[in-house]
């Protein structure tokens, strides 16, 4: 009887961290994924990096929280007039990241016909200057419609360049190639990035 117990504790103690490490849920680096902390004015730990105004307090892009969410209870929506504004990027800075670890990405999206979208990754050196090219998530071209929430990620797994220390999350909106004049809407929810 002993020796039984031994042994069950002997495989338990071999096995469990193998176990552990399969069942435990890879951690998201992005801060505030599913926009659900939002002051009023603006997303936690998002900044808005580009307007083609060029002036962020004149905004002509209306940015804010709707309850129209893939999870949670909160989404970020973003709604554009071409005749005001024809490129917007919001981002989030300065994620650390190991450069000999391969990552995956994921985000949730629906969109109106107007518009482009891209999401993706800026890989940064030690002094946060951008090096090699960008792994997109997502790309949605003008005239596509996706009435539901879907998801989209990186095609594979994503090793960085070699020099890579940081990323940042890009949520770039282009309507300089919009065929109509009208406002649209983008919603977007749950932006992952996971060290695999």
């Amino acid at each position: 009887m002993k020796n039984g117990k031994l042994v069950i504790i002997i495989m338990w103690v071999f096995f469990m961290p193998f176990i552990c490490t399969g069942v435990m849920a890879a951690e998201n680096l992005v801060k505030n994924s599913g926009f659900e902390d939002y002051d009023g004015n603006k997303f936690t730990d998002w900044d808005l990096s580009f307007s083609s105004k060029q002036n962020k307090d004149k905004l002509c892009a209306d940015y804010t929280v709707t309850g129209d969410a893939h999870t949670g209870k909160n989404a970020i929506k973003i709604t554009m007039n071409p005749l005001r504004e024809v490129l917007f990027i919001y981002a989030q800075a300065g994620i650390k990241i190991s450069p000999d670890k391969k990552y995956y990405a994921e985000c949730w999206i629906k969109k109106e016909k107007v518009g482009r979208l891209i999401i993706a990754v800026r890989w940064e050196n030690e002094k946060k200057v951008i090096i090699g090219d960008e792994s997109t998530i997502a790309y949605l071209y003008s005239g596509k419609e996706i009435s539901e929430y879907t998801k989209f990620t990186f095609k594979a797994e994503v090793l960085p360049p070699a020099d890579a220390l940081f990323a940042t999350i890009v949520v770039k909106v282009d309507w300089r190639d919009a065929t109509s004049v009208d406002s649209s809407n983008i919603f977007i929810d749950d932006i992952v990035l996971e060290e695999r």
